[in-house]
C-alpha cells in the first residue's frame, strides 16, 4: 500500500529494524571520506542542511536522520545501487529498497517469542493509520473472552517502531485510574514535569489541557506517540476493567484527531472496548473497529508462519509436511488442556514447532 514503505515513506529512519543498522553498518566501508558523504546525500534530496565533517559512521547516521523525513532514502539506495558492488553490499541495500512494513510480519518485536497469526484485518487497518496524510487514526478492539484482542498490541508495536514512534501499551494490570494513566503518557515521554495540575477545571477541561500539552511534547521531539490502551470494557462480574474517566480522557484526543495538528502526531489503539455504539461525536473516517473470535486462525495461518520462518531460516521442508504440521497442531489447540484456552495453545503449539524446524525460537 502506498505510504507504507519502512524506509521511504518513514518520518525518521527506522534504527529499530535489523535491516536498518545493517545498511547504516555498510555504507561507511563503501563511502568514507567526507566530501563523498556530501556529494551522496545532497544528490538524495533537495534543499538539506550541510552535514557536521565527521568520521564516516557519524555522517552517514546524521545523513540517513537527515533524509528520511525529507524523502530522499530511495533516491540515495539508487545512487548506490548504480555502481560497482560487491555481492555482499548490494544485498544490504536491495534489502532496504524492498523491505516490507513490520506490520507484514508473521513473529513479534525480535526476541519477543511472539508468534502473529492471521489479523489480516487489523494489519490492514494499521497500514491505513500510519501516513499522517490519512484521516484513519484510532483502532477499536472488540471480541470475545480469549480470542486475541490483546495480542494485535504487537503488529501496532511493530509499526510504531518502523515509523520511528515513541509507543506505549497499558492495562489494567499496569494502571487502574486515569491519573496513573496520565502519569505513564507523560513518563513514557520523559516529561513528568510537565503534567497539567488539574487546579480548579472541570474533568473535560482538564482531559483538553492534557492533551494539548501532550501535543507539545511530542512536536517538541519531533516524533509520533502511538497509545495501546487495553481493557477499556467490563470483567465478568460486568464491574469496569479500569476507571471509566479513562475512556473519557481517550475520548478527548479522538475528538481531536481530525485536527491535521494531532493527527500528525497520535495514534490510537482501543482494546477491549465496551460492546455498543461508539460516541455518535466521533469521526467516523478517524475511527476503524476490528472484532475478533476465537475460530479465525486455521491451519491455513499456520502453514503460512512455518513456511515463512523456515525459508527466512534458509531451511528446506516440503509442502506436505509443513501442511501435516499445521493440521496436527490445530487439532490439538482444538482441545486445549484445562486453563488454558486455544488460542493461546495454539501460539505456543507453533512456537515450539519452529524451534524444532529451524533450531531456534521466533
Amino acid at each position: 500500500m502506498p505510504g507504507n514503505h519502512p524506509f521511504f515513506d518513514a518520518a525518521r529512519f527506522p534504527w529499530d529494524r535489523p535491516d536498518a543498522r545493517a545498511f547504516h553498518d555498510v555504507l561507511p566501508t563503501l563511502v568514507a571520506s567526507q566530501a563523498d558523504i556530501g556529494r551522496l546525500y545532497h544528490s538524495s534530496a533537495p534543499g538539506l542542511e550541510p552535514l557536521v565533517p565527521d568520521a564516516a559512521h557519524r555522517m552517514w547516521k546524521e545523513a540517513l536522520d537527515r533524509l528520511a523525513p525529507a524523502g530522499g532514502l530511495g533516491a540515495l539506495c539508487e545512487l548506490l545501487l548504480a555502481r560497482q558492488l560487491n555481492p555482499a553490499v548490494r544485498s544490504r541495500i536491495e534489502a532496504v529498497r524492498q523491505a516490507r512494513p513490520s506490520v507484514d510480519s508473521l513473529v513479534g518485536p525480535p526476541g519477543g517469542g511472539v508468534v502473529i497469526l492471521d489479523r489480516a484485518v487489523l494489519r490492514g487497518h494499521i497500514r491505513q493509520l500510519a501516513p499522517a496524510g490519512n484521516p484513519l487514526k484510532v483502532i477499536v478492539v472488540r471480541g470475545g473472552p480469549d480470542s486475541g484482542k490483546s495480542h494485535g498490541r504487537y503488529l501496532f508495536e511493530l509499526a510504531a517502531r518502523d515509523h520511528g514512534a515513541d509507543v506505549i501499551y497499558l492495562s489494567a494490570d499496569m494502571v487502574a485510574t486515569v491519573e496513573e494513566v496520565v502519569e505513564e503518557l507523560f513518563g513514557a515521554l520523559d516529561a513528568f514535569g510537565e503534567i497539567p495540575p488539574p487546579g480548579e477545571t472541570t474533568t473535560s477541561a482538564y482531559y483538553r489541557q492534557v492533551w494539548l500539552k501532550l501535543r507539545a511534547v511530542v512536536s517538541r521531539r519531533q516524533r509520533q506517540l502511538w497509545i495501546a490502551i487495553d481493557d477499556l470494557g467490563l470483567a465478568e462480574d460486568e464491574a469496569p476493567l479500569l476507571d471509566p474517566e479513562v475512556r473519557d480522557l481517550l475520548d478527548q484526543l479522538v475528538l481531536r484527531l481530525p485536527n491535521p495538528v494531532y493527527r500528525q502526531w497520535f495514534r490510537l489503539m482501543l482494546i477491549h472496548y465496551p460492546e455498543g455504539k461508539l460516541p455518535t461525536k466521533w469521526s467516523r473516517d478517524v475511527v476503524a473497529e476490528e472484532r475478533t473470535a476465537e475460530a479465525d486462525v486455521t491451519a491455513d495461518h499456520v502453514v503460512e508462519v512455518l513456511r515463512s520462518w523456515t525459508a527466512s531460516a534458509g531451511r528446506t521442508v516440503i509442502d506436505a509436511e509443513i501442511e501435516a504440521l499445521a493440521q496436527h497442531i490445530v487439532a490439538e489447540s482444538d482441545a486445549p488442556p484445562a486453563g488454558c484456552c486455544r488460542l493461546q495453545r495454539l501460539h505456543d503449539l507453533v512456537s515450539d514447532t519452529l524451534e524444532s524446524l529451524v533450531g531456534e525460537r521466533p
